[in-house]
């Protein structure tokens, strides 16, 4: 993740122009996995039972937005990297994917269905929200 963080903000920056880059990352992303797919059957045949799936319900149309929240990660993460810097972006994208996951479990939106908000994991957050704060003092005066 970090090294994505890094390459991704960099060429942001060279292209001065945030989608542009998260753009070139998912195409890149996209003809690798079209290559792949190519060369692996059970893929295809998995690829292919998709639309079945959306017609049965097995498969909900909002399952497809996973892709949504990838590309809006993607689009973050070359927007504030240059700004922010690798260490920071991460151990924030860590922070708030703890708390989000704390919350959703919560609701029951996971596949594992409702989930407590236990004390270690409550302290697992705040941990995660206190190391945001640590590494990020150096910015503020």
């Amino acid at each position: 993740m970090s090294l994505q963080a890094r390459i991704n903000g960099e060429l942001g920056g060279r292209l001065e122009n945030s989608v542009q880059a998260a753009l070139v990352s998912f195409t890149v992303g996209l003809i690798s996995l079209s290559v792949i797919l190519a060369f692996r059957p059970s893929m295809r045949a998995g690829l292919a039972r998709i639309p079945e799936a959306l017609r049965s319900a097995r498969l909900r149309r909002w399952h497809l937005l996973g892709g949504l929240g990838g590309a809006l990660f993607i689009l973050s993460q070359v927007f504030s990297v240059p700004y922010l810097g690798v260490a920071l972006f991460t151990v924030v994208g860590v922070a708030s994917q703890t708390m989000s996951g704390l919350i959703v479990d919560r609701i029951g939106l996971g596949p594992g269905g409702k989930r407590s908000i236990t004390s270690s994991r409550l302290i697992a957050v705040i941990i995660s929200v206190g190391a945001v704060i640590l590494v990020s003092l150096d910015k503020f005066d």
